[in-house]
């Protein structure tokens, strides 16, 4: 989750050339480099706004996660949030809302903030890990745990309204062994494809949101 396309072309990254974990900004072929972050804080996670105007970024600092918001140049950043820990950001299609998992040092739960500032809403208390908005703007599809260990990884799938409210759909997935499941949702929103560690090698498979098995994407033998 530390690469994002712009609606140019161009992608934004992370690197931590410069001694800390900023977010850069190239051409696709690498070329072009210019640093967005270099406030001495833990800068991750970046997503960009399809409209193209801000890049939204988890960022620590003090000793706290909040989502922070900037321009694409890098100017300007902006905090959207001041909880205890909060990360993960999801975008909506209209580039107006920001998805993200608050956790209040005894759960995760889905919330949501203006990209302009303001009161946070909570989405859903129920358990969550990492979300992604659908590409209608409609749906809401986020991983969590059954386990009583919250920090256990994920084995389940849920996609609920944008609105909120309970789950729609649950699916079971492979739980991974090290590496994090992130969701993301197909162009077509027609499935939401995530990540899974098995075997010291993680590849990307895809869950159809009308039902059936999850089908294998990729098959790197690697991790990576």
């Amino acid at each position: 989750n530390n690469v994002a396309w712009t609606p140019d072309g161009k992608i934004v990254f992370v690197s931590n050339e410069g001694g800390m974990a900023d977010i850069w900004l190239a051409d696709p072929d690498g070329t072009n480099r210019k640093q967005l972050t270099s406030n001495g804080a833990m800068n991750f996670s970046p997503v960009v706004t399809k409209d193209g105007r801000f890049v939204v970024f988890n960022s620590i600092r003090e000793n706290q996660r909040n989502i922070w918001r900037m321009n694409i140049d890098g100017s300007n950043p902006v905090p959207l949030t001041s909880g205890l820990s909060d990360g993960f950001p999801s975008l909506s299609p209209d580039s107006r809302w920001v998805v993200y998992t608050a956790y209040d040092g005894v759960r995760s739960a889905l919330w949501r903030v203006s990209i302009d500032g303001g009161a946070p809403v909570q989405i859903t208390d129920h358990i969550a890990t990492a979300s992604t908005v659908s590409p209608d703007g409609r749906w809401i599809a986020f991983t969590y745990t059954e386990s009583s260990d919250l920090f256990a990884p994920a084995n389940r799938l849920a996609i609920i309204p944008f609105e909120g409210g309970s789950d729609i759909k649950v699916f079971n997935i492979a739980t991974s062994g090290t590496v994090l499941t992130l969701p993301q949702w197909a162009p077509d929103g027609k499935s939401v494809h995530y990540t899974v560690n098995l075997n010291n090698a993680s590849n990307v498979w895809s869950q159809p949101v009308d039902g059936g098995p999850p089908a294998q994407v990729t098959d790197f033998k690697d991790l990576f």
